[in-house]
């Protein structure tokens, strides 16, 4: 059986690339995310199959041929930044490569955040932002109705987006609509999931001279562990402590008072992820509007000065 190549990603398609809908872009970054594991479980058969001795030709021209789509994706995602108004703000920042760029790029409408912590809640990076879920929406809807101002306290939601999801098609709400409306995820879990990948990227650059972010995460971590065994986060540790078996280490590190090691590795990684994300909204919102974004909440109205600026 004659086997072909996938096609390479010829000059017309790459320019075609650079005009990709952010709905397009979406879907080829959660695509090449698909191919790099299509490919890395097609090499671990090859590996296996070698070590049995046993025939590998088809399965390693599926490995070859996953890495080459992975490739070619990621080619065409690098041509959509091209085109976009922060492809360049972006190539300059250590950790950061033309896909997770494309993915940023393609998730966030600057229109629709004013301050970059409407980024971070619709990321996800906003810890008073929670999720019901179907049995928190329903219990709550049991015990107190339609009560949005309520529901807004409790899972951290701005009410007018309460209202706006909760809207039937009769322009109504109902506890029907009201339940649903909670039952949603109050961010976008693929950004969200991005985001991780920006954390880990950080911390695997962090070694490098040139990774900022690496640097601050590296800085993050150091006083985080320090706040750690002071033993700042008793109280946090003994409420997280029932949500543990006994027979996890996790247990063992909170019942003594303290969080568990990868914890406070997700703190200073989310710390290093959410300026980024700062600095991003800064250079993004100037380049949109022509001016700088508010101050920041902390610094405009409650007198912090401690303000980080972006590298770039």
């Amino acid at each position: 059986m004659e086997m072909e190549s996938i096609q390479r990603l010829t000059k017309d398609l790459k320019a075609a690339a650079v005009k990709l809908t952010d709905h397009e872009a979406r879907f080829l970054v959660d695509y090449y995310y698909i191919a790099q594991e299509d490919r890395k479980r097609s090499n671990n058969q090859v590996l296996s199959l070698e070590k049995n001795q046993e025939p590998n030709a088809v399965v390693g021209w599926l490995a070859s041929q996953a890495e080459t789509l992975e490739g070619q994706v990621k080619r065409a995602l690098d041509a959509y930044t091209d085109g976009h108004v922060m492809g360049a703000w972006m190539r300059q920042i250590v950790g950061i490569g033309p896909v997770i760029s494309a993915g940023l790029l393609a998730h966030i409408d600057i229109t629709k955040a004013p301050t970059a912590g409407h980024i971070w809640r619709y990321a996800g990076l906003d810890p008073t932002s929670r999720w019901a879920g179907k049995k928190g929406a329903e219990d709550f809807v049991a015990e107190h109705g339609i009560n949005v101002e309520l529901a807004s306290q409790m899972f951290g939601m701005n009410e007018e987006t309460i209202k706006r999801m909760a809207t039937n098609d009769k322009g109504k709400i109902t506890e029907t609509s009201f339940t649903k409306a909670l039952k949603r995820r109050p961010w976008n879990s693929s950004l969200k999931t991005l985001c991780w990948k920006v954390g880990q990227s950080f911390m695997k650059f962090s070694g490098r001279d040139d990774c900022y972010y690496g640097k601050i995460y590296k800085e993050r971590k150091a006083y985080e562990v320090a706040r750690n065994e002071r033993g700042d986060n008793k109280e946090l540790a003994a409420s997280l402590l029932p949500k543990f078996k006994k027979s996890t280490d996790a247990y063992g590190y909170l019942k003594s008072g303290v969080l568990p090691p990868a914890q406070i590795d997700a703190r200073a990684r989310r710390y290093a992820v959410k300026l980024f994300l700062s600095h991003l909204h800064g250079a993004w919102y100037e380049a949109h509007y022509g001016t700088k974004p508010p101050l920041p909440y902390p610094i405009a109205h409650l007198g912090h000065a401690h303000f980080i600026p972006s590298p770039v």
